[in-house]
């Protein structure tokens, strides 16, 4: 079997790491011996950054500017703050307070969980929160809901089984 694959098959030097590598006649267009070789000598195939079509500066939301962050700063690993009492092992990214959303990393600090949590969630977001909701409580309709529940008595009353035992 391997005998007559072979046969079919031609030896090629890879362009990346020069190692020779057997492959099918059809696939002569090959030049890397695997995706490992190809992923570290192809170019970046689609422009980064300001080059990219749809690359639109500073006028990013949140979640844009926090990818952008752990993209060219990396992962949160540290908190930042000098009063941190070292309570937590999950770190975040956080906007200074009184600053924009640019892509500048002064404008953000590494904080742990506990400390970002006490640094964003100010009595001026809590009472925020507090209008956010006002308004939205459950409201049920109670005449109809009796007017329900009377209705689904006497359905209940009407119904009977058939012989098959199914209600009808």
């Amino acid at each position: 079997m391997w005998a007559e694959c072979y046969f079919f098959m031609i030896t090629k030097q890879c362009k990346h790491c020069k190692s020779d590598f057997l492959v099918y006649k059809s696939g002569l267009g090959r030049i890397y011996c695997s995706r490992q070789c190809s992923g570290k000598n192809s170019p970046t195939k689609f422009p980064v950054g300001d080059k990219h079509h749809l690359w639109v500066g500073d006028k990013v939301g949140k979640t844009a500017m926090h990818t952008w962050l752990r993209y060219h700063y990396g992962k949160a690993d540290h908190c930042e703050n000098v009063d941190c009492l070292g309570l937590s092992n999950t770190f975040e990214w956080s906007k200074l307070q009184g600053k924009e959303y640019e892509r500048k990393r002064e404008n953000f600090w590494q904080l742990c969980k506990k400390c970002h949590v006490i640094y964003d969630y100010t009595d001026e977001w809590r009472a925020n929160i507090g209008r956010s909701s006002l308004g939205k409580t459950h409201t049920v309709d109670q005449v109809g809901r009796r007017r329900m529940s009377e209705a689904a008595k006497v359905n209940y009353k009407k119904r009977k089984r058939n012989k098959l035992g199914q209600w009808t």
